[in-house]
């Protein structure tokens, strides 16, 4: 306030999004004492939402959040430099590809992060393995640059944990590398890189290979261009995998309640919000919580697929109800959250009213040799589906039918 600005204080992250969405100020500053909601999660919320996206939006704290990369003010700095920064931050990035650079040697991290921001990309770096996962696995990234050795670990065993991880799983990955041998590339490439560049190498070059790579992620029809999850071509295909090995597994199929609602009232903007918010939840329990061959994938919609264990299907299921139920009232207007429903019309035009979104598990446990084929997984979930659309509120239900 002493440097000319006009700053308005609330106390919750509820009334700090509301008044967001009323005012649209130029930054966001959520304090880490915020026990509402997660400040984190509030901020993940204000830029997601269509209408806070254009907000610049930070934690507050003095103690700096590993990975904050710009969603951080760090209270033990100088702050109004840090404002600065976070404004011109978010004017610039917006519609930018996010790199993730990966090298443990200094000056290439800083020579070749500053060639690919003159490029015209966001280049986040890291210098060893440990923080390269963390980054990875929490942020989004567009694409990633990863030195094949490296001092904490091989570049190929980041590779092995993109490629097996939900939320990383389709992120493209070029590897640099001192070694030439074409052995070594054709050994990257079947591991999963995208690309395999012999350094050093231009910028210009690695520019060029980068957007290019871009290019071919955005026509893969096999991602959800929303949730940048797997779709349904790479579902089937990982379901098909399951049965074939003739091993027990779960099938769950998450959905939305009252999601038609939800976008009629709002519109689809926000509606779209909501699908983002969803998968992102759904892949950080999935990190936290699930393991290394658990499967996500986005159907279309608010229809979710998740590919584990029965056991890991019932446990990460409550957990993304407790996260989403305790998240999703900060998509309403303040009147609407108070007061527990919309106003509507059902799809024969009748008004009505639609309760707050929750949220749908059915879960289908397979047995070896009790189903042949993916549609008949499908075929039993919309039945299971539907005998929890007529209970109240989230809810996760398991098939208990046997099929010989």
């Amino acid at each position: 306030m002493a440097a000319g600005l006009e700053v308005q204080r609330v106390t919750t992250g509820a009334a700090g999004l509301d008044l967001a969405r009323r005012r649209r100020p130029r930054l966001l500053v959520i304090a880490e004492e915020i026990t509402d909601i997660d400040p984190p999660t509030c901020v993940q919320i204000a830029r997601t939402d269509p209408e806070t996206r254009e907000v610049a939006a930070a934690v507050a704290s003095h103690h700096p959040l590993v990975g904050g990369n710009g969603l951080l003010i760090d209270l033990n700095q100088p702050l109004l430099d840090q404002v600065q920064r976070l404004l011109t931050a978010h004017h610039s990035e917006r519609g930018v590809p996010r790199i993730l650079l990966v090298d443990d040697e200094p000056e290439i991290r800083v020579t070749l992060g500053q060639q690919l921001t003159d490029a015209g990309f966001v280049v986040v770096t890291a210098a060893d393995s440990a923080t390269a996962v963390q980054l990875a696995t929490t942020q989004h990234f567009d694409l990633v640059v990863l030195d094949r050795l490296l001092p904490d670990g091989d570049g190929l065993q980041i590779l092995h944990t993109l490629r097996t991880t939900p939320a990383t799983r389709l992120v493209p990955v070029v590897l640099l590398s001192a070694v030439s041998a074409l052995d070594e590339k054709v050994r990257s490439l079947q591991l999963g890189a995208d690309d395999y560049i012999v350094k050093p190498c231009s910028a210009a070059e690695l520019a060029a290979r980068i957007r290019s790579i871009l290019r071919r992620s955005e026509r893969d029809s096999s991602v959800n261009p929303l949730s940048r999850l797997p779709g349904n071509i790479v579902i089937e295909q990982v379901i098909h995998e399951r049965l074939a090995k003739q091993q027990s597994f779960a099938v769950a199929y998450i959905d939305l309640d009252h999601f038609k609602g939800y976008n009629d009232h709002y519109g689809f903007f926000k509606g779209d919000a909501v699908i983002v918010h969803t998968a992102r939840l759904l892949a950080d329990i999935v990190h936290w919580y699930g393991e290394a061959d658990d499967f996500l994938g986005h159907l279309g919609g608010d229809d979710f697929v998740l590919v584990t264990t029965l056991e890991r299907a019932q446990r990460l299921g409550q957990a993304m109800i407790k996260r989403f139920d305790a998240t999703i009232p900060y998509f309403y207007a303040a009147e609407d959250r108070e007061r527990g429903y919309i106003f509507g019309h059902d799809r024969q035009g009748r008004p009505c009213r639609y309760a707050l979104l929750s949220v749908s598990i059915a879960v289908v446990p397979v047995a070896p040799s009790q189903y042949q084929q993916p549609y008949e997984i499908a075929q039993r979930a919309v039945i299971v589906k539907r005998q929890s659309k007529t209970m109240t509120g989230s809810c996760l239900l398991v098939d208990q039918s046997e099929r010989g």
